[in-house]
């Protein structure tokens, strides 16, 4: 894992194919106020991966931010099974396979303890059926100044 601001935020980079395209795939990773650690588009938990993150603290918060990254979503609930699994709203019913205990959208849980601001964006909405097509919600942590 690479330290993006010292002691706080983190990010990790993996491979990703998309459409056999390796588009990469970036997760990162803030540690909190309190040590709870919260994790944001999560990439494979390899041992390598899963060492580095549990020597930060302990994983509490796992964010689906759309409809796309969401692969490992349920392998990271499974490995961390007290942590909270956030997803984009409209994932708990397009997704029910995967183990969300609930959305986040335009506020906040408490539980991040007022770092973070978040805004949904509804981008795109499916033709004819008029449907979610890529919900998208954007997190600002005000300690780092950063934007995920």
């Amino acid at each position: 894992m690479d330290v993006v601001v010292s002691s706080s935020l983190f990010a990790c980079a993996r491979p990703f194919v998309w459409n056999s395209i390796d588009v990469g795939g970036r997760m990162a990773v803030v540690k909190l106020a309190n040590g709870d650690v919260w994790v944001h588009s999560p990439v494979e938990l390899d041992a390598r991966t899963r060492q580095a993150v549990d020597a930060l603290g302990r994983v509490a918060h796992i964010v689906s931010p759309n409809y796309e990254h969401l692969k490992y979503a349920a392998q990271w609930k499974q490995a961390y099974p007290d942590a909270t699994l956030y997803g984009c709203p409209g994932l708990k019913t397009k997704k029910p396979d995967i183990p969300y205990d609930c959305e986040v959208s335009n506020v906040a849980p408490e539980a991040w303890l007022g770092e973070f601001e978040v805004a949904w964006f509804d981008s795109e909405r499916a033709p004819v059926i008029d449907e979610p097509f890529f919900n998208e919600v954007v997190f600002y942590h005000k300690p780092t100044k950063s934007l995920m």
